[in-house]
């Protein structure tokens, strides 16, 4: 794919239709401290914006980050246009595609996954390795915040937002609602959130997230230090017409990796979440039995007689009827 290389300041925001452009942008970094940005693609003024995070993991020791358990992508080798060349993510049915994809005629801003956070850190951290301290910078939020304000002339003419990612990038769909909602007081913020289930880890490693990411919590949200669900509480409350959409397997082999949970603890909280969901105006959850990850991948699976991509097509539409399925 041929990737074009722009500027970040205002009206130079590049505005050739459907062209993937990439922005190096200063104040950004990936864990290894080398510069990032993000890419963009523009259709037009006055459009809906869709801003997609990218997954791929998350680190909070030297062994999740260096060693045997290493699963953070772009964590030690950066990000840029040659990288953005080569993402397959740019093919997700999240954003555009001639016949499939869910938003064909929308802005489309991808921010790439390199810190190792959910892109919700805003620390950098010391790992001791062996004989070798090695830094990480976490600072997925940080680089979010200065994209956004990157972003300012073309999220002042959007009338919609939707940030939407799968897998690590949906965590990081659900903990920037409002970073996001914050930069664009005048429209709404949506969310869809593909296999990044908001259920709370083991106790440790929740605690580890937080330390070592330096996550930044709302600072009226009693319970988010505490519980990932309970962030989706506060933000029923807040923006309570704000959509979110929730996509997962119930028993996601990935995410119990991911969370030191069990498949049945998983689904164990997805039954306590589906009520808890279709009692807010505007969340609503969309589970498959399974244990496989990002629903979006297998665009076959079907809950009842409404394919995941016809779910979503109801949810961007604000149709009525939106419902949990299963």
């Amino acid at each position: 794919m041929r990737v074009a290389v722009g500027r970040a300041a205002g009206h130079r925001l590049h505005d050739t239709a459907r062209t993937w452009t990439w922005i190096p942008l200063a104040g950004t970094a990936c864990g290894d401290g080398s510069p990032a940005g993000f890419a963009i693609n523009r259709v037009g003024s006055g459009r809906d914006l869709v801003i997609a995070l990218a997954g791929g993991g998350a680190c909070w020791s030297a062994a999740t980050c260096f060693g045997s358990l290493r699963s953070a992508t772009h964590l030690v080798d950066g990000y840029g246009a040659r990288e953005l060349a080569a993402d397959r993510n740019l093919g997700s049915v999240l954003l555009r595609r001639d016949k499939d994809g869910l938003f064909p005629l929308a802005n489309l801003v991808y921010v790439p996954y390199c810190t190792g956070d959910l892109h919700a850190g805003d620390r950098i951290a010391e790992y001791p390795d062996g004989d070798l301290l090695r830094r990480v910078h976490h600072v997925g939020a940080r680089n979010l915040d200065a994209i956004l304000v990157a972003l300012g002339p073309v999220l002042a003419k959007s009338p919609r937002v939707f940030v939407v990612g799968e897998s690590a990038g949906g965590y990081g769909a659900i903990l920037n609602l409002g970073r996001v909602q914050a930069a664009v007081p005048h429209a709404h913020v949506h969310v869809i959130d593909d296999s990044g289930p908001p259920l709370t880890p083991i106790p440790e490693r929740l605690a580890d997230w937080l330390a070592n990411w330096g996550m930044k919590i709302p600072s009226d949200c009693a319970q988010c230090h505490l519980r990932l669900d309970a962030w989706l509480d506060h933000w029923a409350r807040l923006f309570p017409d704000d959509r979110i959409a929730l996509l997962s397997y119930d028993r996601d082999a990935v995410i119990a990796g991911f969370s030191g949970l069990n498949g049945d603890q998983i689904a164990f909280f997805l039954d306590v979440m589906a009520p808890r969901l279709a009692a807010t105006r505007s969340q609503r959850l969309y589970r498959v039995d399974g244990f496989f990850h990002v629903v979006l991948l297998t665009p076959f699976v079907r809950a009842g007689d409404l394919g995941p991509v016809a779910w979503l097509r109801r949810m961007i539409a604000g149709a009525p009827g939106w419902e949990n399925v299963r």
